[in-house]
């Protein structure tokens, strides 16, 4: 039963249109739907359990995906209208050590690994270091992209 704002809303053309706070979110229930969707039309091809498991799993996701964009900003979003110079700093040289980090760590995985097939000629040595150089390539295509990015938005 409709009450007399909701009918005055209606007769006015006002429609109840659900805005969207929080984009990432929305992005997200979108991949989850589709990867449901995906999950479940194989379902339909060959009944296999875990195809049944993962689809209602993504439903799931994709509906709290959907409730937290259609309901509230993000953590980001409400992180950024409260943040100051000295946290951005922060965050700034803080990500740049982890990032620092990780480069020395798969460099030296990578190495210890060639030294391992060296001395054991043994093929998954070689394997996991031609991931890792393969990571380390692309670790830095995206880190070049993101700097070109940010030079060009800034």
């Amino acid at each position: 039963m409709l009450k007399k704002r909701d009918h005055a809303h209606f007769m006015n053309g006002e429609k109840n249109v659900l805005k969207i706070k929080s984009e990432k979110n929305f992005v997200y229930g979108i991949i989850s739907t589709i990867l449901a969707i995906i999950c479940l039309v194989v379902l339909l091809i060959k009944f296999e359990w875990r195809f049944l498991i993962v689809g209602i799993f993504l439903v799931a996701l994709a509906a709290v995906n959907y409730s937290i964009a259609f309901s509230r900003k993000g953590a980001l979003e409400q992180l950024a209208d409260s943040i100051d110079e000295r946290d951005i700093y922060i965050t700034m040289r803080s990500s740049r050590l982890a990032l620092k980090l990780l480069n020395y760590i798969l460099c030296a995985c990578c190495f210890v690994c060639l030294v391992l097939y060296g001395a054991f000629k043994t093929q998954i040595f070689l394997i996991i270091s031609i991931t890792l150089c393969v990571v380390l390539c692309i670790l830095f295509v995206v880190m070049l992209l993101a700097n070109i990015h940010y030079e060009k938005h800034s």
